[in-house]
């Protein structure tokens, strides 16, 4: 089992590494061009940058306003549609339009919100949107329209303490959510027949008390969760049971030196599309935290960067060649291009942005010269 999973994981990087070698060799006009989202809270408004990778750098195209306190987003899978929650009153999902041209945004539709929302998520199948109110201790579920607006009529549970990330599994069976006030993560299973979501009798874990769990990632088959706690800032190995939806502790890495004088105070996680690095954000000695992913799920740290003033998101291109992180207090975006052997990050390009950029989301365009039907 392990020799196939190393084979795929050196095929993976050989194809990676072969796609780069040939948009390189085939002139400027093939390259892709990625598209960065970044939402700033104070500014009410969205940052789109465009990624030039032949060059490195970042081009500001457009500065979208969105009357209000913007902070969690989703791309719809066809990346037609970004979603943005606005967290003042009142309360309210944005669904913009991203033209594929260009990646500038444009209206598209509206839809409220019961509650100021933290974190909001899409299915695997793009057929609901969900959202968790960390100050209303709730969560919500919308379904989607035709047009992927989301609907009014909507189910509200209530959750433990904090629910700070809502998340789909990648079998879309079960919805997980992080409670960091009660230090466990809760989950959900989709009824398929009721389209409601069901509360799960026990929680998927339960962590040592103070730990507040905040952001997670799941491997690409789902049988790992990586769960980034937020007050004593370590990131925690667990094995995932696909039928059961329960996970159980492998092992925990810490951010911080032992001997750190200030509290944790940890936010954002994320990993290569390849499965080979994950990284996680700490705000309070302004870091980013690198690990490669072994063969059996566990980690092996790489490095420690520092990076943007309290950051508290940070994304990763679709190809996995870049990460861009941003600062709520520098009101900057740093740009690094990730080492495809050692995941190793070097800064490449800084850009100002909105005041309080608070999440970043990416994605890519068609090759320039393509067609938009």
């Amino acid at each position: 089992m392990l020799l196939i999973m190393s084979a795929s994981r050196l095929i993976a990087g050989w194809k990676k590494l072969l796609t780069m070698l040939l948009v390189s060799m085939s002139g400027v006009g093939c390259y892709a061009h990625t598209i960065i989202y970044v939402a700033n809270t104070d500014s009410q408004n969205i940052s789109v940058f465009r990624l030039d990778e032949s060059t490195q750098k970042s081009t500001l195209l457009q500065t979208y306003a969105v009357g209000g306190a913007v902070m969690p987003m989703a791309l719809s899978s066809n990346k037609r549609l970004l979603y943005a929650a606005i967290r003042s009153e009142p309360y309210r999902i944005a669904v913009l339009a991203i033209d594929p041209a260009t990646g500038k945004l444009s209206p598209h539709g509206s839809a409220p919100l019961v509650d100021s929302m933290a974190n909001i998520a899409l299915d695997q199948d793009g057929r609901y949107l969900f959202a968790a109110s960390y100050g209303g201790n709730k969560i919500s579920m919308n379904r989607l329209d035709s047009n992927g607006v989301p609907e009014t009529e909507t189910q509200v549970l209530a959750t433990g303490e904090h629910p700070h990330q809502i998340t789909a599994d990648p079998t879309n069976q079960f919805i997980y959510v992080s409670l960091l006030g009660a230090d466990r993560l809760g989950y959900f299973r989709i009824n398929s027949t009721t389209e409601k979501l069901q509360h799960m009798s026990k929680p998927a874990i339960t962590f040592d008390s103070g730990s507040g769990p905040r952001h997670f990632v799941f491997s690409a088959t789902g049988k790992f969760i990586y769960l980034l706690d937020e007050l004593q800032a370590n990131l925690h190995v667990l094995q995932r049971n696909s039928e059961t939806g329960t996970a159980s502790l492998l092992e925990s890495h810490a951010l911080l030196p032992e001997d750190w004088p200030q509290k944790a105070w940890a936010a954002d996680i994320h990993m290569t599309p390849d499965g080979k690095f994950l990284y996680a954000s700490e705000r309070n000695s302004n870091s980013l935290s690198g690990f490669k992913i072994k063969a059996d799920g566990r980690l092996s740290a790489i490095g420690r960067w520092d990076t943007e003033h309290q950051p508290r998101a940070f994304g990763i291109s679709p190809d996995g060649n870049f990460l861009a992180a941003v600062g709520q207090k520098s009101h900057h975006m740093t740009l690094y291009a990730i080492h495809p052997e050692t995941g190793a990050l070097t800064p490449v390009d800084r850009k100002s942005t909105g005041k309080n950029p608070a999440w970043v989301e990416m994605m890519v365009l068609p090759v320039s010269g393509a067609t938009n039907n």
